[in-house]
């Protein structure tokens, strides 16, 4: 078995097409529910990472067969140079043979070259492996989430017109607006002020500070949606005074 290095911005389509396919193996286990992605999209999304963000990842190969994946996502931001996200996935019929360790091996020298002592991972209910490895690893649970998801086939429709109704009376301070495909210059500064509410969010035990996006960061990030060929509509709630 050998591990690679990818430029995930710039890889051969060997690579590519070897990330793709794992990821929607995985995908298929972690959200059976969700549709596998196609590969044209895959690559989009790779290649138009947004500047603010680093993505040093590996691939581990058993002969001509992709066996595993990791990568590491890197914020350069002023907050928070202290921590990094890591990703490890191994295909289930690849478990329990050393590949994720191997690969956590890549993710830790990557952690020390960047100075950097918090790798926060993430594990799914419906993949059990996940959490048994990162037991076996000593890892704490930092945060606990939750998916929440609504069949529309279940959705009472007949609400819909009567919180309509409601709307202009109780709401009456406020306007929606709506952007598709990126913000109004001139809204980039709220945008980024918004994006900061989220530091109240929970954390958990995680060691943490907030974060600052800027309008640049989020110019940025609407860009990279852009490229990827992504349609973003934007709803944003603003008050009238």
């Amino acid at each position: 078995m050998r591990i690679e290095q990818v430029d995930v911005r710039h890889a051969t389509a060997e690579q590519y097409t070897a990330i793709n396919e794992l990821g929607n193996t995985l995908r298929a286990e972690r959200l059976p529910d969700d549709p596998p992605m196609p590969l044209d999209e895959e690559i989009r999304r790779l290649q138009n990472i947004a500047p603010v963000v680093d993505l040093p990842a590996w691939l581990a190969w058993d002969g001509d067969r992709a066996v595993g994946t990791a990568h590491l996502e890197i914020l350069r931001t002023a907050e928070n140079s202290h921590l990094a996200e890591g990703h490890i996935d191994v295909r289930p019929d690849d478990r329990r043979r050393g590949i994720g360790s191997r690969l956590l091996a890549h993710l830790a020298e990557a952690m020390k070259r960047e100075g950097r002592t918090l790798l926060i991972g993430f594990t799914y209910s419906t993949v059990p492996a996940g959490d048994a490895f990162m037991h076996r690893l000593g890892a704490s649970v930092g945060l606990a989430t939750h998916t929440n998801q609504l069949d529309l086939r279940d959705l009472n429709r007949a609400l819909l017109p009567l919180w309509q109704a409601r709307a202009p009376e109780r709401g009456s301070a406020f306007e929606l607006v709506l952007w598709t495909n990126g913000y109004p210059e001139e809204e980039l500064e709220g945008i980024s002020r918004v994006w900061d509410s989220m530091n109240a969010a929970p954390r958990g035990t995680i060691q943490m500070e907030d974060f600052h996006f800027t309008a640049e960061h989020v110019r940025d990030f609407a860009r990279a949606d852009r490229r990827r060929g992504n349609e973003v509509w934007s709803m944003a709630v603003r008050e009238r005074a």
